[in-house]
């Protein structure tokens, strides 16, 4: 379902609401039609709504946050938490030269640009819940804690976690 009203400047998102074969999504808000009409800025919020269904990844999560534009930054606020997670990885079977290794007859990886301030502004909290699973490489473990994931002011993105292996 979807309500709005579009304005001279903007769309007012009055309700968005979008039901998957589990779980929903909600959202409302305001979404400028031009950078100079203002800041984009959309409520989000989920309630048991499946990510992945694959057997080798699964995800249901519930979680609420915001989304900001405003003069060309995006900005990010959100918490979410797994309900239900079963994440299977294999280790990679080949390698990878690094950048930095360089090999005859091979044209030459251009070094990277200077580093400019990213448009993202991102706070994140992950709570793994009761039910979350990781299986590969040898590990097969439930997992509880959080991890939270942030921007500084310089655009460097940083991580701060804790996290518990359950008894079996």
């Amino acid at each position: 379902r979807l309500r709005g009203e579009l304005t001279e400047r903007a769309l007012l998102l009055k309700e968005l609401s979008i039901a998957g074969p589990s779980g929903t999504l909600a959202a409302t808000g305001t979404l400028a039609r031009r950078q100079s009409d203002g800041e984009s800025q959309i409520k989000w919020q989920a309630n048991a709504l499946r990510l992945f269904d694959r057997p080798d990844r699964r995800l249901t999560v519930e979680s609420s946050g915001t989304v900001v534009l405003s003069n060309d930054r995006l900005r990010m606020r959100g918490q979410l938490k797994a309900l239900d997670g079963h994440i299977e990885f294999e280790r990679p079977t080949t390698t990878r030269l690094g950048d930095e290794v360089v090999v005859v007859g091979r044209k030459a990886t251009p070094a990277p640009l200077a580093r400019r301030k990213p448009p993202i502004d991102l706070d994140a909290t992950f709570n793994f819940g009761e039910r979350f699973n990781l299986v590969g490489a040898g590990l097969e473990s439930g997992l509880q804690g959080q991890l939270r994931v942030n921007t500084s002011a310089d655009g460097a993105l940083s991580s701060l976690s804790a996290f518990t292996i359950p008894s079996q």
